[in-house]
């Protein structure tokens, strides 16, 4: 159960991810913070997969690492709308001046 998810939420983490960074125009200090925010859900990751370690057949573990996935999607997904909301605001507003 726990691969099956790490591969779903791990591609469409990653797809979301170039999506949001296609948007925001490669914006080198949105991208930082973005990063930033992930490489934090990373480390709590990294230490759900240690108590795992201790522990395989805990639940509790296996669902707090599927919510971390959860969190890093919904995350990304939310920047994806702001990022494509300002950008239509942007065209639109564009679209008008001319």
């Amino acid at each position: 159960m726990l691969m099956e998810a790490e591969m779903f939420y791990t591609s469409k983490i990653n797809s979301t991810k170039e999506e949001l960074f296609q948007l925001s125009g490669h914006d080198s200090e949105f991208i930082k913070e973005i990063d930033f925010d992930l490489k934090e859900l990373d480390h709590v990751f990294e230490e759900l997969k240690k108590d795992l370690k201790d522990n395989t057949d805990n639940e509790e573990v296996i669902e707090a690492m599927i919510q971390n996935y959860r969190l890093k999607l919904t995350i990304l997904e939310e920047m994806l709308m702001q990022v494509s909301k300002s950008s239509d605001k942007n065209e639109n507003k564009n679209n008008h001046e001319i």
